[in-house]
C-alpha cells in the first residue's frame, strides 16, 4: 500500500517519514538474509506492479497518459531486487484487482519473476466471488492452483433462493495445458491468450471468475468491452509503461 501512487503518509510516525523506502530496505534485508542461508520465498503483497488497466481505460489517454499501480521512484528498485534475487523468490501472490489475473515481471530482455493475482471474495466489480487454493513443492516451486467460485451467485442472493454453491471453476494445469505455474509457462500463456482464439476466450471468461454479466454491464457496450479486454490484458505482460503503451495503443505511439 505505501508504494501506491495514491498513498500519502497522513497518519504515519514520524520517525519513518517514508514508510515505502523503509518497507524497501526492509525487503532487501530479508531477501538478502534468504539467499545467505539457500533459502527460497514467497512474496505476499496488496497491490500488483506494474499497470492500472482499470485506470487508465478509465481516465488514462493514448499515447499520453499510461496509470501505472505504483509510484515510480518506488516502483523502479522494487522491480530492480525482485530481478536481482530472481532464483531465491519462487512466487509472489498479490490482490488488489478482484480479479483472476498475474503479472509477468520483466520487459523487451524477457521476464524474470511473476505474480498471481488472486480473485476477490467480493462480487462488487461485477465478478464471482472467489479462492484459490495452492499446490507447491517443498522448494516452494508451484506446481499448480485451482480456483474455486460460488457458481449460483445470483439464484443463493434472491430471497429464499438456495445455498452458496463452491464450486471448482478451472485448475491451472487441466485449463492451459501446461505443467506447472512458473514464469515460462505463464509466458507462454501470455502469448496464447492473444493469439489463439480458443485460449482468449477462455481468458475472457476466468479473467472475471465466469461472471456472466461482468463484460456486458458496461453501458458503451461491445466496443468497450473490446478495448477493456486489451487493456487488462496488456497489463498482464508489460509492467514497464513503454511497453503497455505499445500494446494498448499500437499505432496511438
Amino acid at each position: 500500500m505505501f508504494f501506491s501512487l495514491h498513498y500519502q503518509n497522513a497518519c504515519g510516525s514520524a520517525d519513518i517519514p517514508d514508510p515505502a523506502q523503509a518497507t524497501l530496505a526492509w525487503l532487501v534485508t530479508e531477501l538478502a538474509e534468504a539467499r545467505q542461508a539457500q533459502e527460497r520465498i514467497w512474496l505476499v503483497y496488496h497491490i500488483p506492479p506494474g499497470v492500472d488497466g482499470y485506470a487508465t481505460l478509465q481516465h488514462g489517454s493514448c499515447p499520453g497518459e499510461i496509470i501505472p499501480m505504483w509510484n515510480q521512484s518506488y516502483a523502479a528498485p522494487f522491480n530492480a531486487l525482485l530481478r536481482r534475487y530472481a532464483d531465491t523468490i519462487a512466487a509472489s501472490f498479490t490482490g488488489h484487482t478482484h480479479m483472476d489475473d498475474f503479472r509477468l515481471l520483466g520487459g523487451d530482455d524477457g521476464y524474470y519473476g511473476f505474480t498471481l493475482i488472486t480473485p476477490a471474495l467480493s462480487p462488487i466489480f461485477g465478478q464471482n466471488p472467489a479462492f484459490r487454493t495452492v499446490v507447491y513443492d517443498p522448494a516452494g516451486t508451484v506446481l499448480d492452483h485451482t480456483t474455486y467460485y460460488i457458481a449460483n451467485l445470483q439464484a443463493a442472493g434472491a430471497t429464499g433462493g438456495p445455498p452458496l454453491s463452491w464450486q471448482a471453476e478451472y485448475s491451472f494445469t487441466q485449463a492451459w495445458h501446461l505443467p506447472r505455474v512458473d514464469t515460462e509457462s505463464l509466458a507462454r500463456l501470455y502469448a496464447m491468450t492473444a493469439d489463439v482464439p480458443e485460449y482468449r476466450d477462455r481468458w475472457h471468461d476466468l479473467y472475471p471468475v465466469s461472471s456472466s454479466t461482468y463484460w456486458s454491464t458496461d453501458p458503451a457496450g461491445g466496443e468497450h468491452a473490446t478495448r477493456a479486454s486489451l487493456a487488462y490484458h496488456c497489463a498482464i505482460g508489460n509492467v514497464a509503461l513503454s511497453g503497455y503503451g505499445r500494446c494498448y495503443c499500437g499505432d496511438a505511439r
